[in-house]
Order: C-alpha cells, then sequence, then structure tokens
C-alpha cells in the first residue's frame, strides 16, 4: 500500500481559535503546488483529514486537482493528537491501496518516524510538505520513506 502525509499549507498566524486558523494565499498556493508535483497523488483512493480548517483548506484544494475521493474528517489527525492512537486507527485503513492523511506538526513528522523506524527528528515537515511511504500494512517500523518533497 502507499500512504501520502502531507502537512497543510501556510495559514494565518492568529484567529480566534487555532480550529479556525485559515490558509492564506502562500498556503494555498502551496497546497496546489504538493500536488502538481506528485502524480503519484491520481492515485489516492481515500483522504483522510484533520477537523482543523487549515487542513480541510488543503484537502479541498487536493480534491480540486486529483478529482473526487472518499474523505473523511479524523479526530485524531490533530496537532497534539497521541501517536498510539493514530497508529491504531491507520490500521484500519491497510487494506486501501493508496491513501492521503492531511494534518499538522508534530504529527505529521512523528507518524512519518514511526512508520518508518527512524529515530525522533529525522522527518522534516515545512508547510505543504509531501511525504511518500509504501509498506505491506501501516503500523510502527513497517512503511519505507520513499522521499519528502517540500514546497517553495
Amino acid at each position: 500500500m502507499d500512504a501520502f502525509i502531507l502537512r497543510h499549507g501556510a495559514a494565518e498566524l492568529s484567529a480566534r481559535t487555532d480550529f479556525e486558523r485559515a490558509l492564506n494565499a502562500r498556503g494555498r498556493a502551496q497546497a496546489a503546488q504538493a500536488v502538481k508535483q506528485s502524480a503519484e497523488l491520481a492515485g489516492v483512493k481515500r483522504l483522510l483529514v484533520s477537523p482543523l480548517l487549515r487542513a480541510q483548506q488543503t484537502a479541498e484544494i487536493v480534491l480540486e486537482l486529483i478529482g473526487d475521493r472518499p474523505s473523511q474528517t479524523c479526530d485524531w489527525l490533530v496537532p497534539d493528537a497521541r501517536l498510539d492512537r493514530t497508529i491504531d486507527e491507520l490500521s484500519r485503513f491497510s487494506e486501501e491501496s493508496s491513501i492521503l492523511l492531511i494534518s499538522h506538526l508534530p504529527l505529521v513528522a512523528e507518524l512519518t518516524e514511526a512508520l518508518c523506524g527512524k529515530p525522533r527528528g529525522f522527518a522534516q515537515f515545512d508547510t505543504a510538505s509531501l511525504a511518500a511511504l509504501s509498506g505491506d500494512l501501516l503500523a510502527a517500523g513497517c512503511a519505507e520513506l520513499r522521499w519528502i518533497r517540500h514546497a517553495s
């Protein structure tokens, strides 16, 4: 299976709550660039998305560019989600051939490192950075990191 992990694009610095921080113009452009430079996303069968506004907006841009796909909002993809819970939840999607997760720091980095058996600090994610992983299942230490691409 293929799993792609995308950090949302750049967002406004402030809003009434962190959940309401929206993408700014740069973030919208970054999200589009991340998709356009990664033709492999055309094969994604399902999106799993954080409920925070900036992640939801990033997902909308992705879907505009790759076409409609099933999309699921997951409370276990918020920035401070427990890594063990996220990995447990992901195991339910191991039958999918290709998924895309859209989330936040620190979760995107910690998840990439855990799934690939890499040390803490190995995976560096800027806004709209996209990682590609492959493996037979989504479990700790069972995936291979193919690449991480960074938007400009």
